[in-house]
């Protein structure tokens, strides 16, 4: 997550760009290979539902590749879902801790609500620019990336 947040926050629009197109790529090669094992096999044993199912996977990789601003678009909502329920996993964590008496417990609880609010802050207020709001990501992957690597040696 650290390294993810850091060329984010360096070239935002060309990194999440790149993402979305690989992602796209993906998805493309996932249904074009699913497709044709499917028609390569013999007519009685094939599965038209498969074959739809491989087939709208293969119109989505198209259309991630040719059309990244899509995914882009809602960048922010599926950002600061992700965050705030790495905070809430990060909180019950923290707080089944806290219950045994961790020494640092408490610290691990804030650090963790910290991190729901970020991601709840990104969901609820997706600032003016695409780049500023890519930054704003790469700061909340840069902090959840060291808080997750601080409580796995706590």
């Amino acid at each position: 997550m650290v390294i993810a947040g850091i060329l984010l926050f360096v070239y935002p629009a060309s990194s999440l760009t790149a993402a979305v197109r690989l992602l796209g790529f993906a998805v493309l090669l996932y249904g074009a290979i699913g497709l044709v094992t499917g028609l390569t096999q013999k007519k009685e044993s094939r599965s038209m539902p498969s074959l739809i199912y491989f087939a709208l996977f293969t119109m989505a990789g198209i259309v991630l590749i040719a059309n990244p601003g899509f995914i882009i678009s809602i960048f922010p909502i599926i950002a600061g879902v992700m965050i705030a329920v790495s905070g809430v996993e990060s909180l019950m964590r923290a707080l089944k801790l806290k219950k045994r008496g961790h020494e640092r417990g408490l610290l691990m609880v804030i650090l963790a609500v910290i991190t729901i609010a970020f991601g709840i802050l990104i969901f609820a207020n997706p600032f003016a620019t695409q780049a500023l709001l890519v930054r704003v990501f790469a700061c909340g992957l840069i902090y959840n990336g060291v808080v997750k690597l601080i409580l796995s040696v706590i």
